[in-house]
This record gives structure tokens, sequence and C-alpha cells, in this order.
């Protein structure tokens, strides 16, 4: 009999976004088509702008870093690419979450609607805006041992995120940041600024704490059809509650995929749902068993409809 892997759908978050993101599925596709177009309906009210056409029709170069535009655009590419994968047959084992990507997994999984998940992800969006200083997250290849020491005596600068052996990112206010980016650079350290605002898995989040738990105490949340794995804990997610601690702590990414790894005697096909295919790179790194395989599906550089073949449960090549 022929071993049965685990089916991961990882989901991504904030830094992901690029316009255009999905534009060949969105063309070509009528299912992600018809998915995206539904949450432009629902989401525009709350962002005064169409989603669609700030992704598929704004000037490539401009930025996207909005985070009232790009919680939901993150989101939506994700989702609708989710209920095309179901409408094609495909069905996971497993959910992960890394940060904003977990609460697309809940919505994914269905434990609140679509309309109160993009509700969930416009207060989400408005409060990081509203309550939070501003600052930013900054990608840095390298282990954080031996790199610890560019910022040691630099205030508000946190790790954020730790993705595998040679890279994590780093949170803190923009002149902590501009001020380790100019030490990095002196080192000839490769580094990369996220188009993000906020210094999201820090400290700096907690004056948005008491009001984004008291919204969620509120939803009444329906059984997940699918578990859900938290990166920011490595564990099964404990429910909606758990989506500020998917806001505020640091993203466990590498120890997420090892635990899988360890359960999963079959191996994991890993599917990268995300905008960029980033989190099925941090995993090609990992170097996982070779009985496992990762898959990308949308990427900067287009071929999503191949890449959804590929990504078939029973496959054996990865990408």
């Amino acid at each position: 009999m022929m071993a049965k892997r685990k089916i991961v759908w990882m989901f991504s978050g904030q830094g992901s976004q690029f316009l255009g993101m999905g534009r060949d599925l969105y063309e070509n596709e009528p299912v992600f088509r018809e998915c995206m177009d539904r949450c432009d309906r629902i989401a525009r009210p709350w962002i005064n702008a169409s989603l669609t056409e700030t992704i598929y029709r704004a000037d490539r170069s401009a930025a996207f870093d909005d985070t009232h535009l790009t919680h939901p655009a993150i989101f939506s590419v994700q989702w609708s690419l989710a209920r095309t994968l179901l409408a094609r047959g495909h069905r996971p084992d497993v959910l992960v979450g890394y940060s904003l990507g977990e609460m697309v997994a809940h919505i994914v999984a269905e434990t609140i609607p679509l309309e109160t998940g993009l509700e969930l992800l416009h207060r989400h969006a408005s409060l990081m805006e509203s309550a939070t200083p501003e600052g930013g997250m900054l990608a840095i290849l390298g282990k954080p041992d031996e790199l610890k020491a560019h910022w040691a005596d630099i205030p508000d600068v946190w790790i954020s995120a730790r993705n595998f052996e040679n890279h994590f990112v780093v949170s803190g206010t923009t002149r902590a940041l501009d001020q380790l980016e100019s030490r990095l650079e002196v080192e000839n350290t490769t580094r990369q600024r996220l188009p993000i605002r906020r210094a999201f898995h820090s400290p700096l989040m907690e004056p948005a704490k008491p009001e984004f738990q008291t919204w969620i105490a509120t939803l009444r949340p329906a059984p997940p059809k699918f578990d859900i794995i938290s990166s920011a804990t490595a564990d099964r997610s404990t429910g909606l509650g758990s989506l500020w601690t998917a806001t505020r702590e640091p993203v466990e990414f590498q120890r997420t995929i090892r635990r899988l790894e360890a359960e999963s005697p079959d191996g994991c096909a890993y599917v990268d749902l995300g905008p960029s295919g980033t989190l099925a790179t941090f995993v090609k790194y990992m170097r996982v068993a070779p009985r496992s395989a990762f898959f990308p599906i949308i990427t900067p550089w287009g071929g999503a409809e191949k890449n959804i073949q590929s990504a078939h449960p029973n496959s054996s090549e990865a990408s």
C-alpha cells in the first residue's frame, strides 16, 4: 500500500503581499474570480475601495503597505485559492496559520462565516492602525544568536519570527530598525524590510489587546472542519482566543514544521496558499524528510494553474 502523506495547507501573513498577486487565476479560473469578487463586495464598504481594482489594476510600483487594504487582500487571495482547491477535490488534513494566516485558517475551516471573518480582519487592521505605534519588520538572513549583538543596545527591537535555521525576522520602531539596518549594511548582512507599517509580534501590539479580545469574546465559533495549527505555539489552535497570541507572540514556524514532521511518519505535503510561495521556501531550507514535499502555488512569476496541478496530494514532485 502506498504511504499517505499528511496534506498541510499553509497560510501566510503580512509581508507576503504584492500588487498583482494571483492575477493569472483571477483572469482564468472562474471559482477563484467568483470568490475574489465576493470578498470585494463584502469588504468594499469598510475599506472604501475595491480590493480587486487595487490588486489587479493598480500601478505595480505603488506602495502596498496600508493595513486596511493588505489585511483583506492577503486574506481574499488565500481564501479564494482554498475554495478553488476544494472545488477541485483537494482536501487538507491540517491547516497551518502564520501570523495573519491563522485568521485565514479559521475562516477556511468555517469556524466563523466569511462575512464575520472579513469584519474581524477589518477590526484587527483598524486597531493596528489606531492603537499601536508605527513600526516595521525586518527579515534577516543569518542565525539570531550570531547577530543579536547588532541590536543588543538598540531599544525597541525584538525577534518576531524564526522561520528556519538561517532566517529570522525582527520587529521594532521605525527608528530602531533604521539603526539596525545601517549596522547590518556595514556587515554586508542580507536583509529585507517588509512592506509593513506595524511591529507585529512584539510588545508594541499590547495597546490593541483589550479591545481585540473583547470583540473576539462576542463571537460564537463553530467547530473547525479541519485541524488548525498555530505557528505562534506550534500546537493546535485553541479557538479564536488564540488569535491574539498569533498577533502578539513571535512566530515559531521552524518549530511548527518540525513538530508536523515528527508526527507524520509518512511525510507531509506542504501546500503553500500564500501569495508569494514564501512558506514553501522556508520549508525547503529546513531540509525536511525526503518523503515530504513542498508546493508553492501563487508566486510573483505566475504559473499558478500549473502549480495547482503539481500540488495534487499524490504527486511525488516538489517545486
